[in-house]
């Protein structure tokens, strides 16, 4: 069994740097804060993003070689801790029309599938509020 170590997947690009992970955090909390998702799901959302980068696999590297599929990844890895996370269904043209249909359902399905393949769908990974509520339900 493989386990990928993380690193500092910005050493590998010249165009996007920690602004730019910093500019997508920040649209993801302002569709969360607008569409009432919990902010633990951006922080998820924002976990499989490092990780799919840190893993060199799929094509991780593309996304740290161009700003729109480093924009695309950011957006998938969101959809995809939507869905895992919130409890609403929320469509995949719901997500393409966010974007002002810059990128098509197609594209964001493609590159969840990426980032999904590239984690080898280990996406269930325990926060810190897990371990709370757990801990709470005991009390």
């Amino acid at each position: 069994e493989s386990i990928s170590l993380s690193h500092n997947y910005f050493l590998k690009s010249h165009l996007v740097d920690a602004g730019s992970r910093s500019a997508i955090a920040t649209w993801c909390d302002q569709v969360a804060d607008t569409l009432s998702f919990s902010r633990e799901t951006v922080g998820i959302a924002m976990l499989y993003f490092d990780r799919y980068l840190s893993s060199g696999k799929g094509q991780s590297g593309d996304s740290l070689q161009s700003k729109d599929q480093f924009q695309l990844a950011a957006i998938a890895s969101f959809y995809l801790a939507i869905k895992l996370n919130e409890p609403i269904v929320m469509g995949i043209d719901h997500m393409s029309r966010m974007t002002r249909g810059f990128y098509s359902e197609e594209e964001i399905a493609t590159m969840e599938q990426d980032i999904l393949f590239s984690l080898e769908w280990r996406v269930s990974s325990p926060t810190p509020m897990d371990f709370v509520r757990h801990l709470l339900e005991l009390l």
